[in-house]
């Protein structure tokens, strides 16, 4: 209730099916007790691959009896995968491998066939990425360069080429004007090396946008092009977009 003694109770809202469609089938493929999945738009959570296959992954901790001040210090990165007929047992731990407390990240295929979940390390203002062999997950540190303290990453892959674009994680890092603002990355490797090493995302500037800030962005590519969106409250939707792989740009 929030109020004084005299002002109208205000009544709770019943917690509604996330998904009330009656179209197809649902299953439950994990669940997690922290549930702040982004700050903004939402980095890719679901593969679909051959043969009817699907993988999903997002921000998972099993903490019981949350409050405000739970640490979820198992936080990490579910998983879950469907094989055309059935779907993977619902983790109970986090796919980290050793183990780190991440979140915020997304799940990608690299030009390998291999799954890639790129997430961040806060503790370290670091990049980190699950690649899976087979079954295996190992987590090791992305290359990309962690001066600005680049966190809450989303990712885009086509063929062999990775792009990261990031927000730091000290709100007072400028970049091209913009506080909290915005670096890219892009790797033809498949994320052994950089090309572009955590740059101030070109031609986003502060005309249009006073401040970035984590998940204010989307990225997608195909082929030889990469885009990105900008947004956030009070500033201007920017799309930068490329059609050689992330060499030059345009911007709308």
């Amino acid at each position: 209730l929030v109020g004084s003694t005299t002002a109208t109770p205000k009544t709770r809202k019943k917690t509604r099916d996330a998904f009330p469609s009656t179209l197809g089938t649902k299953w439950t493929a994990g669940k997690s007790t922290y549930d702040l999945q982004t700050n903004g738009s939402m980095q890719r959570r679901v593969l679909q691959g051959a043969g009817g296959t699907i993988s999903c992954a997002w921000t998972y901790s099993a903490e019981q009896s949350v409050t405000s001040t739970s640490a979820f210090a198992d936080r990490g990165t579910g998983y879950a995968h469907y094989n055309g007929t059935s779907w993977t047992p619902a983790p109970t731990v986090a796919i980290e491998n050793p183990y780190i407390r991440t979140g915020f990240g997304g799940i990608v295929r690299d030009g390998g066939g291999n799954e890639n979940y790129i997430c961040h390390d806060a503790a370290a203002n670091q990049l980190s990425i699950n690649k899976k062999t087979g079954t295996t997950w190992a987590r090791t540190n992305l290359g990309t360069s962690n001066v600005n303290a680049p966190i809450w990453p989303h990712t885009a892959t086509a063929g062999n080429w990775m792009y990261v674009v990031a927000s730091p994680s000290d709100s007072n890092i400028h970049t091209n004007g913009i506080r909290n603002g915005y670096f890219f990355s892009r790797s033809n490797d498949n994320g052994a090396t950089w090309i572009d090493n955590m740059i101030p995302m070109p031609l986003v500037d502060s005309v249009g946008h006073y401040r970035g800030g984590g998940n204010s962005y989307a990225i997608s590519a195909n082929g030889n092009t990469v885009a990105v969106l900008f947004n956030d409250m009070g500033t201007d939707l920017t799309m930068v977009k490329s059609t050689d792989n992330g060499a030059t740009w345009t911007k709308t």
